[in-house]
């Protein structure tokens, strides 16, 4: 009886055993399905942050472009300025010289 015992005894162990390990085994597939799950989460945002990150590259590609187009307009109005400056000068010093004969002519 007491290799009876013995083998049942065993048996329970055992048995304790499995149970115990079958419950670990759920807690790591638990844990590895979660694993999986915040692995997936981080690879999409990471693709949404490259996303991100690509859109914000082409606009300011696009900005750049505009600021260069704008420098170029900018440069434009610039010249046109300094061209009306000049005529300004010269329609005053036209303008004077016309008073100044005008003034002339009337003092004779």
């Amino acid at each position: 009886m007491d290799k009876l015992d013995d083998v049942n005894t065993d048996v329970e162990l055992l048995s304790a055993a499995i149970i115990k390990l079958q419950e670990e085994n759920a807690y790591l597939e638990r844990s590895l399905a979660q694993a999986q799950v915040e692995y997936i989460l981080e690879q999409q945002y990471v693709e949404d942050m490259i996303t991100q990150w690509d859109l914000g590259a082409s606009q300011l590609t696009g900005l750049i472009r505009d600021n260069e187009k704008n420098d170029k307009y900018i440069d434009k109005l610039l010249d046109r300025i300094n061209a009306l400056e000049h005529e300004v000068h010269c329609w005053k010093i036209k303008n004077r010289k016309h008073d100044e004969e005008e003034a002339i002519k009337s003092y004779e």
